[in-house]
C-alpha cells in the first residue's frame, strides 16, 4: 500500500517518488514529540501507519545500509513547506533541540481538525455552539427591539 506523507502541504507518495524513503513516528515518546513539534502538529496522534518522507530531514542525519535509508534516533525533521528560513545556528545537525528553529508561518496547522485531539475538538465545538446561542438570543433581542420602535414610531406618527 502506497504511503503518503503525514505533513500538511508536502504531498509526496512512496509510489511516486522512488528515491524518497518514507520513514514511520519515533516510538520513543520525546523524540515523538519532538517530530511533532517540529511539524507544528502538537495534537496530532500518528497511527503505526504515519510516515514522513526524507525531504523533511538534513541529508546528514541518515545513516545507509544495503537497502535502507534510516535517520538517527536523535534526528528530527526541520525541513517544512512553510519555512522560509532555517536557522543557521543548528550546529550538531543530530542535536535534536537546536533542529527545532525554523520561521512562523502564517497560520498554525494545530488550528485544523486533522491536528488535533478529540478533546481539543470537543472543546472548540461546545464553544462554537455556545457562540452561536449568545448570536441567537442578540437576534432575538434585536427583533423585539426593532418591534418595539416600530409600535412607537407608528403611534407618534398616527397623532
Amino acid at each position: 500500500m502506497p504511503k503518503r506523507c503525514a505533513i500538511p502541504g508536502c504531498g509526496t507518495y512512496s509510489d511516486k517518488d522512488l528515491d524518497l524513503s518514507f520513514h514511520r513516528f519515533p516510538k520513543d515518546e520525546d523524540v515523538r514529540y519532538a517530530w511533532l513539534t517540529a511539524a507544528r502538529m502538537p495534537h496530532f496522534e500518528p497511527t503505526s501507519n504515519c510516515v514522513l518522507c526524507s525531504c523533511h530531514f538534513d541529508d546528514s542525519v541518515f545513516t545507509t545500509n544495503e537497502k535502507q535509508r534510516t535517520p538517527s534516533r536523535t534526528a528530527v525533521p526541520v525541513k517544512f513547506p512553510w519555512s522560509t528560513q532555517l536557522s543557521e545556528s543548528d550546529g550538531d545537525s543530530n542535536d535534536n533541540k537546536s533542529a527545532l528553529v525554523v520561521s512562523s508561518p502564517k497560520f498554525s496547522a494545530s488550528e485544523h481538525g486533522y491536528n488535533m485531539n478529540r478533546e481539543v475538538l470537543k472543546r472548540k465545538l461546545e464553544a462554537a455552539n455556545n457562540r452561536i446561542k449568545s448570536l441567537e438570543k442578540d437576534l432575538h433581542n434585536t427583533k423585539r427591539r426593532e418591534k418595539r420602535a416600530k409600535t412607537m414610531l407608528s403611534s407618534v406618527l398616527k397623532k
